[in-house]
């Protein structure tokens, strides 16, 4: 069989002489010899999602294709014709071995073609009519779907019917995904009860009204709700589920059972035996549940974790047969061995070391921030915000994972005292990536008891081993500064310092380096008493979580050279490093017990985005990838100028420029994409270089080149325009100096200081310019919402405001738009800013609350009739490891 189609897989074993004129929907049979083009018809191979699909012999190339139709008058409808176009530019963008190719597209008449790679083999249904897969292929087989679906979603491409039937397996192993006849661009929305909503259940015997199949379906496209690349990734666990166990991971009965199924429940998976069988059900159980927040974000990382599994059962036969070997030789070498293993270990056994093992603590949606054990070694104290509500502190044991509060709302654990003593983070709100918070540093008995302030601005702390001094990383002016002992500073840096871990010995303190603010790239350090900094492991695009293992000289860490998938890894002192260990998903390393056992949380980070324009009935979800961060909105409302940094890009940043209506998505290129111009033509961006860049790229309206603007020495992390489009502000510190706001000229240099140093800014910040040009709102050092004249000149605080208020666009010269940014819901509110009276605008409050974690941007177009906004969703589970060495 080749190139098999889903609904009718059994070619008829002859063939209609004449073309039948058939009604919409019913298959357009064409006889052998029929040509269209160069391609003549050979035989019929079966039905796809959108047409028939032929054996041909290609006259050019002497070459058999496979040629895929439309019936007359279903290509006579300009939606169907215009989804079967689609499909052949979306397979045509793809080249890769696990997807089929695209040779090409006409049309002879009124028909319709597309000619594409002739695969033979069979399909994977029928593959399974023969029962589940054995181990070794089921994973071969996942992997290769993985790593074609990742290059799908790599150019925005979902399948949206990605089922057995359309999964081919040649002679040689290789699989092959066809049928993109439901593919759309991730922009792209479902039109529900339009002749684009199609569905053929597994058993091809009845039809529904949603896209897609049912039985692969994700929860939210059989809900008919917005789909992206992780309904791909739900309906590869639904594959998965079946190639393992033989058997439907949704077989319900009727098609009602099985959407229900599909939405409510959740299948048995299957029994683990080994350490791969176990990580694959890990991988099974993330691709199908139910929250698609709860799912991969990118399906690269899916491939990745399919890697490691395939590994680990290799590593398991290749011992097995080495054990396999042993056993059969010769009677005197074993006799041989024996003796020599009994004169080394006078009798003793060295038993084989076992893998980590996994045990899950927490089982709520919603975020963990923080985990200790306390000095029972037992007791784990954590804070975290469940089902959208505040921070609070929690206990749990293993032997009993059912946490209890403790009593201790809006505070984050930062450290537990050999004595039972807790450094905590009251009032803690969110202020950089990775987990940062800024709060009031409390001392609080284990057991209970009246909390004692201790100090402001702190974002972590660590007790030393005497149970006394503590290290404290603080933020203020605009600088992360570590001290240890508390007022002995040694260590200051204008990006962050977090996660620092005082050393058994207490001589050295441990700490994660952040050279910027607008991300957790960073690099493993520790410094002595006297200051002395060393850098023991570099290069990091992400960094997160410390701490000292049993080893006295060992550090471990969380991290990754990518944007995802940060697994756990050692460095000694010395600066030996390795790596530890790895589990699907991004780790944050939270604590080691005295025994070896470690803490880790397992998270799904997600920044989405919602935009909404006059005339909209309801906000529109603007999500690209993983992680869209809305950076401006035209002056007209028309477009979102927004900036990726997840997974799914290939590098930090990409820039895209969005139209409202989500139609119309054009990639700018690399960098983080901070503004665009009054008259929509370009956009500065900072490209990551070592010190960041600061570019101008075009934007297609109006034609024009990148370029580079001169910024000499300046560390550039933000920039906006002045409303003239000849001038713009920048944020920025010179070397070894702090944070502040400077002017310049287009044509770059040179850049005059708007206001002192020491501003907090990050990317989450703006400091938009009035339309006259004459002023600019920014937060200043005392952390209040300030006006600073733009010719120059001390900055006024805005009267009347409680602090934390973040600028967003001037309406008109006197009023302006701010938010707060951890608040949720956050409120809009419209400031006159002479008087700093305000009043409500609008409200930000996405339905689903649970992980949301403030709004790090918010914008409006000039005129006020659109606006955007991005959401941080953090979804996470506390694990407790054992075995790592």
């Amino acid at each position: 069989m080749t190139l098999g189609g889903q609904g009718r897989r059994d070619c008829p074993a002859t063939w209609p002489t004449s073309r039948s004129r058939i009604r919409s929907g019913d298959p357009l049979t064409l006889p052998p010899g029929t040509r269209l083009g160069p391609y003549e018809i050979v035989a019929r191979l079966g039905a796809g999602a959108m047409g028939e699909v032929y054996r041909a012999r290609d006259s050019r190339l002497s070459r058999d294709v496979a040629v895929k139709v439309l019936p007359e008058d279903v290509a006579a409808n300009p939606d169907r014709l215009a989804r079967f176009e689609r499909e052949a530019r979306a397979i045509s963008a793809l080249s890769h071995p696990n997807i089929v190719s695209v040779h090409d597209i006409g049309r002879e008449g009124t028909v319709s073609y597309m000619a594409l790679e002739l695969v033979e083999g069979q399909t994977l249904r029928a593959i399974l009519k023969s029962g589940p897969l054995p181990f070794r292929q089921v994973l071969a087989v996942a992997s290769q779907i993985a790593e074609g679906l990742a290059a799908a979603h790599g150019v925005g491409i979902v399948h949206r019917d990605l089922k057995p039937e359309n999964l081919m397996v040649t002679k040689e192993g290789r699989v092959k995904i066809l049928d993109f006849g439901l593919a759309k661009n991730l922009p792209a929305l479902p039109v529900p009860g339009s002749e684009d909503t199609l569905s053929v259940p597994p058993t091809g015997t009845a039809d529904g009204t949603l896209l897609g199949t049912i039985g692969y379906m994700s929860p939210e496209q059989a809900s008919g709700r917005h789909v992206d690349a992780r309904s791909d990734i739900f309906a590869f666990g639904s594959i998965l589920y079946e190639i393992w166990t033989g058997h439907a991971a949704f077989a319900h009965g009727s098609p009602a059972e099985i959407l229900t199924a599909v939405i409510r429940d959740d299948p048995e998976l299957p029994a683990a035996n080994n350490a791969a069988e176990d990580f694959l059900r890990h991988i099974l159980g993330r691709c199908l549940a139910k929250a698609p927040d709860a799912r991969y974000a990118a399906s690269a990382d899916l491939a990745s974790d399919l890697k490691h599994v395939e590994e680990l059962s290799s590593k398991a036969r290749t011992d097995s047969v080495s054990r396999r070997r042993r056993s059969a030789a010769p009677a005197w070498v074993f006799l041989v061995l024996l003796a020599i293993g009994a004169a080394v270990f006078a009798g003793s056994r060295v038993p084989r070391s076992p893998g980590p093992s996994y045990r899950q603590l927490t089982f709520r949606r919603g975020t963990i921030w923080s985990a200790r054990f306390a000095q029972d070694g037992n007791t784990i104290v954590y804070s975290a915000a469940w089902d959208g509500e505040p921070f609070r502190l929690f206990r749990v044991r293993p032997e009993n994972p059912e946490s209890v509060s403790m009593n201790f709302p809006d505070a984050e654990i930062l450290a537990v005292s050999k004595a039972g003593e807790m450094l905590v983070g009251v009032g803690a709100r969110a202020i950089a990536p990775g987990g940062v918070t800024l709060g009031l540093l409390a001392q609080a008995p284990l057991e209970g008891g009246t909390p004692r302030e201790l100090l402001q601005n702190v974002t972590f702390a660590d007790w030393a081993p005497n149970g006394t001094d503590f290290a404290v990383i603080r933020s203020s002016a605009g600088r992360s500064t570590l001290e240890f002992p508390l007022g002995t500073k040694l260590y200051e840096t204008a990006g962050f310092a977090s996660h620092p871990r005082v050393s058994p010995d207490g001589k050295l303190v441990a700490f994660l380096d952040h050279p910027s603010q607008n991300n957790d790239e960073g690099e493993v350090c520790v410094v002595d008493r006297k200051g002395r900094k060393q850098i023991l492991s570099s290069g990091w695009a992400s960094v997160e979580g410390l701490a000292w293992s049993r080893r006295a000289d060992e550090i471990w860490f969380a991290a990754t050279t990518a944007r995802e998938g940060r697994a756990l890894h050692a460095v000694t002192t010395s600066g030996r490093a390795r790596l530890v260990g790895s589990i699907a998903g991004s780790l944050t390393l939270q604590d080691i017990a005295p025994d070896g056992r470690v803490l880790l949380v397992q998270e799904n980070r997600r920044l989405g985005a919602f935009g909404k324009s006059e005339g909209d009935a309801a906000e529109k979800d603007l999500s690209w990838f993983d992680s869209s961060l809305v950076t401006d909105v035209s002056e007209d409302g028309r477009q979102v100028l927004f900036t990726e940094f997840g997974g799914a890009v290939d590098s930090l940043y990409a820039g895209f420029l969005r139209s409202i209506d989500g139609r119309r998505t054009v990639r700018l290129g690399p960098g983080y994409a901070r503004a665009l111009s009054p008259d929509g033509r370009s956009v500065l961006a900072i490209l990551r270089d070592m010190p960041p860049k600061l570019a101008l790229l075009p934007t297609g309206a109006g034609g024009g080149t990148s370029r580079m603007i001169p910024v000499g020495n300046l560390v550039v992390q933000g920039a906006d325009w002045f409303p003239d489009g000849r001038r713009f502000v920048v944020a920025g510190n010179e070397p070894e100096k702090g944070m502040r706001l400077w002017a310049c000229d287009i044509s770059g240099g040179p850049f005059r200081p708007l206001t002192p140093e020491g501003m907090p800014l990050s990317h989450y910040q703006g400091f938009p310019v009035s339309p006259n040009g004459l002023s600019l709102a920014a937060v200043a050092p005392d952390s209040r919402l300030s006006i600073y004249p733009t010719a120059g000149g001390d900055g006024k605080p805005v009267p009347e405001l409680r602090g934390g208020e973040v600028p967003i666009r001037w309406m008109d010269d006197v009023h302006l738009l701010a938010y707060v940014l951890s608040a949720v819901p956050a409120q809009i509110v419209r400031i006159d800013v002479s008087t700093g009276a305000q009043e409500p605008w609008r409200t930000l409050a996405p339905a689903d609350a649970a992980g949301i974690h403030g709004f790090p941007a918010v914008q409006v177009s000039r005129n006020g009739r659109t606006y955007a906004y991005s959401y941080a969703r953090f979804l996470s589970d506390l694990y407790l490891a054992e075995g790592f060495k």
